[in-house]
């Protein structure tokens, strides 16, 4: 299992509808083969940066499946 951390930071009072479309785009990655599960963490000290833990079976699952 590989874990992909991603951190994205939205401009000021966008963190919601980020959220929102992020909630309806997850099919996205749900379909794509070898994808496991994702996690979504907003960090506390600045709520405009958010973490995505993505678990996928293998790098390639990740680096070939999703990224074509």
């Amino acid at each position: 299992m590989v874990t992909e951390i991603a951190q994205i930071e939205v401009l000021d009072d966008t963190g919601e509808h980020f959220l929102t479309t992020l909630h309806n785009s997850i099919h996205l990655l749900e379909e794509t083969p070898g994808f496991i599960s994702i996690k979504i963490r907003r960090q506390v000290e600045n709520d405009n940066i958010f973490y995505l833990l993505i678990d996928w079976t293998t790098l390639d699952s990740h680096l070939i499946n999703f990224r074509n």
